[in-house]
């Protein structure tokens, strides 16, 4: 059951990986063909239901191609760690599924409080389970990842991986949250100085603190390999 789990974020990573290169390609065709206009030409855009916005000098459409494809590559990034994310939740119930029916104990969560409402007319044992991966969910990432990968991976192999899956975890919320700059709690999250992130030429170059962050190609493709490692060790488990 987990490894289905797990190829679903395995077969997404691919989808969207090639969503970015297809995308990639349509930009730099369309980037070509602006420049057989002048700057003093216009578009027209229907922006709703027969409203029209005043129409776009190809000047200002032009300055805004190099900013364009690093949108893109935010959005498509964004959704890989979703995708993640939700995968994480997935297996964590399955875990809580297979304690309750007896088939594996749960004893890596070790103590946890609850509160139980016996006037509910949820079973007591639904209650425990919803509310045991709804903490889990409002969790630190670093803390689930922790707890499952000591399931999945008890002996920590190739840890790498995993810290490259956090680190794209910790800039999609850098991206959220603190305007997509390098922060302390990002260094913090992943107990670095700072971090290494590959340019569109595929040139590791190292962001600092309030350095910006830009995901290029390269970058995405290197997140995408390492949720295929670690989905690969985790697949192993056997229960």
């Amino acid at each position: 059951m987990h490894k289905r789990i797990i190829d679903t974020v395995i077969n997404e990573s691919t989808v969207l990986f090639k969503q970015c290169v297809l995308a990639q390609a349509v930009l730099n065709l369309g980037q070509r063909t602006l420049t057989g206009f002048s700057d003093t030409a216009c578009i027209k855009t229907t922006v709703g239901l027969n409203v029209e916005i005043e129409p776009i000098p190809i000047a200002e459409v032009r300055e805004y191609t190099e900013e364009f494809p690093h949108f893109l590559l935010e959005v498509l990034h964004g959704r890989l760690v979703q995708v993640w994310q939700e995968c994480l939740s997935n297996l964590f119930r399955m875990l809580v599924d297979l304690h309750f029916s007896q088939n594996r104990r749960l004893v890596e969560l070790k103590k946890r409080n609850l509160s139980l409402d016996f006037r509910a007319t949820v079973s007591l044992e639904d209650q425990v389970t919803e509310q045991i991966c709804r903490n889990f969910d409002f969790e630190k990432y670093s803390e689930r990842v922790k707890l499952l990968n000591s399931v999945f991976n008890p002996n920590n192999e190739q840890p790498e991986h995993l810290l490259q899956v956090s680190k794209h975890v910790q800039i999609r919320n850098s991206f959220q949250h603190r305007r997509g700059v390098v922060n302390e709690f990002l260094l913090k999250e992943l107990g670095l100085q700072k971090i290494s992130i590959l340019d569109k030429e595929g040139t590791q170059r190292d962001c600092q603190l309030d350095d910006d962050i830009q995901i290029s190609l390269p970058e995405f493709d290197l997140f995408r390999r390492a949720l295929l490692m670690v989905g690969q060790q985790w697949r192993k488990w056997n229960g």
